[in-house]
Parts: C-alpha cells; structure tokens; sequence
C-alpha cells in the first residue's frame, strides 16, 4: 500500500515538472517574439552618417541609387541649363554635416532649407552652384555650402513635320536634336539641311542634319531645351526629282540634293539592302533633243575600270537597280532549259551546251541574248552572255511547219468523223 502511495507521488511530481517546462517555454518564445516586436534592433534601422564633409560634385550616395544616364561626357557646369525637375543635394559641412536633397519646382524655384529659395530655371548649373554656395555661406559663416547635381530632369519635346512618327517625345536635357531625329525618322520629302529647332522663348536654331552626318559637326546638333519644338519642313516642290525601281526598300520618286551623287543618294534614301546588285545599276536619262542616254553603273568599279563607278543625278533621271542574280537562263529549244551559273567569257553557245544541248531542228544560228541590264538584244551563237541574260533557242521553220501540220491534221480528223457521223 506504501508502495503505491509512492509510485503515485513520483509520477505526480513528474507530470509537474513536465507541465512547468512547457510553459516556461512558451513564456520564453513569447517573450522572444515581442522583444522582437517592440524592441527593435536599433543597427539595422540606423540610418547611416555622413563622417566626412562632402566634395564639390561628390555624390552622396552611389550612383545606383538614381536613375542611371548614358553621358556623352561630363556635364560641363558653364553649359548645362538648370529646369524643373532637377535634383540637388545641399551638403552644408562643419563640426556637424547636413545634407537634404531637393528638386527644382515646376515654377523654377529652388527650396533650400534654411537658406531660402530661389529661382534657377534658365540658369547655368555654374551659376546656380555659385549662388546657393554665397547665400549658404552667408547665413552659416563659418560653414562651407555646396549644391551638387545628382539627378536630370526629363523633358517633353515636340517633333513635328515631314517624319514618320510625329508626337512627343520624352528626352533630357543632355541629348542633342538628332538623338530624336533618329527616332523619329524622316520621310523621303524631307529637308534635312534646314531642320528647325523652335525654342519656348521664340528662338529658332537651324541644323543640317546632313552636315552633322557626313561631317560629324556637334556646333548645330544642339542640347534640348524645355519646351523645344523640333520641326522638319518639306522639300520644296520644286526641287530636282528622280525615279528609281527595283531592289530597293522605297521605290518610287525621291528629291535629289545639288550635284548628289548616285552612291550618296542611295545611302541617303535607305535605298540599299542585300538583295541589290551594286553592280549592274542603269540610270536612264533622256535628253533636251528626245534622245535618252543610257548609264551603266558599276559602284564597285576601281579607277583602273572603264565602267562608271558612280554619277551625278539629274532632274528626271530614272534609276533601276537590279537583284543580285547568279545565273544565265536558257529556254527554248534545249534538252533542259533553266538557270545555270554565270562564268565570265562564255559565250551563248556555251550556256547551250550546259542545257543539254538543242532538241531536234533547233536553230544554233537563230540564237537570241536577251540582256538584263538594259533589254537590249544580240543574236548568234557567239553572242556575248552577261549576268542575268536569257537565252533563246528558236525552232527551226521546219519544226514549225510540222507541228503545224500536226494540229491541222488533227483538226481534219475531226471534223471529217463529225461529217460521217451526220451522213448515217
């Protein structure tokens, strides 16, 4: 009985010890978590301290922190024009360093905070730098004051016109007329030597876009400027004219430029691409008498050549430009006609020959090359072959004459069944 009692009390005492522990660890993550909740932890939420004055033009934080700009070079103080939109941050150092940032307002106002504000819209940065540092200095004398720029502003621009896709445009004000010109794309009746760029107070700046890309000039290729407009006028009607057809991207009638060269005109327009032959070009002009003139171009042709490596555009010329083509085309009275590979000196016969040779009462005498270039026509077996060229072997008269006779044979059976059926 004893015994029992024993047993009992032991297994009470360790249901106690049990229980106790459990709840000593529940009270333990409780307090755990809102230690956590309420407490906390003071170096993760410290924001971190300038110990050293800032530099002029010293960044105060890196530069991921903002919004990352392609420069085409450092921004030049004496140059660039301060806007809304323009972030700052004023450093003031001493014994005790503050730094805040602030952004241009949309009245042009700088607010800097215990110093004042002050109208910047317009200014050189080197201006607005200068005078936040004197004011700055000014009230805190024995403190030193920068306003380093950190962030530009975005513009709304407006390019209107002869381009393909006339709208507004989002820029900064370090891209230049052309970084939207670009973007915008120019039609064909476009005047790119007299671009306009229309300024808010009522200037008017002019580029020559064709200047700037074949010369690489950056004095016209102006910075944008709030409230720009970009204007490219049309060419005027009057203007010399041309045509041209064939491997192009944009046929049709195009104005030329003063003494424009072939070559510099199908730059100009787009006009190449990688089907064009730049080899076998025809320019076709006709002449104040009727007569038309017939120019043969090859633009790969060196100073050795006697082919035309290149020719300045007419009004009213007509310009065709071939595809490339590898072969020379054999029809008619051949075992195989079809394309076959261009090989430079053969002659009509050769190509003839390549087919197979002429099927029965073909005529070799008869022989046509058709040229590509220009349409023009040689005959014989010997006639020279160029690129593209189609041959033709023509049946003899007495092949002629016998399937002649065939389809008239033909004929006569017919109607004479057609008779005898009509007499039953």
């Amino acid at each position: 009985m004893k015994t029992n009692r024993v047993a009992l009390s032991i297994r009470f005492f360790l249901i106690l010890a049990l229980f106790s522990s459990v709840l000593l660890a529940q009270q333990t993550t409780t307090g755990t978590t809102n230690q956590k909740t309420f407490f906390p932890n003071t170096q993760q939420s410290k924001q971190p301290q300038l110990k050293e004055p800032l530099k002029p033009n010293q960044l105060l934080y890196p530069l991921a922190s903002f919004e990352e700009v392609a420069l085409e070079n450092i921004i030049d103080p004496d140059k660039y024009i301060v806007g809304p939109g323009d972030l700052f941050y004023i450093n003031i150092t001493g014994d005790k360093t503050f730094t805040f940032p602030t952004k241009v307002t949309p009245e042009g106002k700088l607010v800097v905070e215990t110093i004042g504000i002050y109208p910047v819209a317009g200014k050189r940065l080197a201006d607005v730098q200068q005078l936040i540092k004197k004011e700055g200095e000014k009230k805190y004398k024995l403190k030193k004051v920068f306003a380093n720029l950190v962030q530009i502003r975005k513009l709304r621009i407006h390019v209107l016109g002869e381009v393909r896709y006339p709208g507004t445009y989002i820029a900064q004000a370090i891209d230049r007329v052309s970084y939207l010109l670009e973007r915008a794309g120019l039609t064909d009746w476009a005047d790119e030597r007299h671009v306009e760029i229309r300024h808010a107070d009522s200037r008017i700046d002019t580029l020559d876009f064709v200047r700037y890309k074949k010369e690489g000039f950056l004095d016209e290729d102006i910075f944008l400027q709030d409230g720009d407009v970009v204007y490219v006028p049309p060419t005027n009607a009057n203007s010399p004219m041309v045509k041209i057809e064939g491997a192009i991207s944009r046929p049709g009638t195009h104005p030329i430029k003063l003494k424009e060269k072939l070559s510099q005109f199908l730059l100009r327009t787009a006009g190449f691409n990688r089907s064009l032959d730049p080899t076998h070009i025809i320019v076709i002009r006709k002449q104040g008498n009727g007569q038309t003139q017939i120019f043969k171009v090859n633009l790969f042709a060196d100073s050795t050549s006697k082919q035309i490596s290149d020719l300045i555009l007419q009004n009213g010329d007509e310009i065709k430009i071939p595809s490339i083509i590898k072969d020379v085309y054999v029809q008619g009275a051949v075992n195989i006609p079809g394309g076959y590979p261009y090989k430079d000196g053969l002659k009509a016969k050769d190509y003839v020959g390549m087919a197979g040779g002429m099927i029965e009462m073909g005529s070799m005498e008869k022989i046509k090359v058709i040229h590509f270039r220009d349409h023009s026509l040689d005959k014989g077996p010997n006639a020279p072959v160029e690129l593209g060229d189609t041959i033709i072997v023509p049946q003899t008269f007495r092949k002629k004459f016998l399937e002649y006779l065939q389809i008239v044979t033909s004929i006569s059976s017919v109607v004479l069944a057609y008779i005898a059926t009509q007499r039953r």
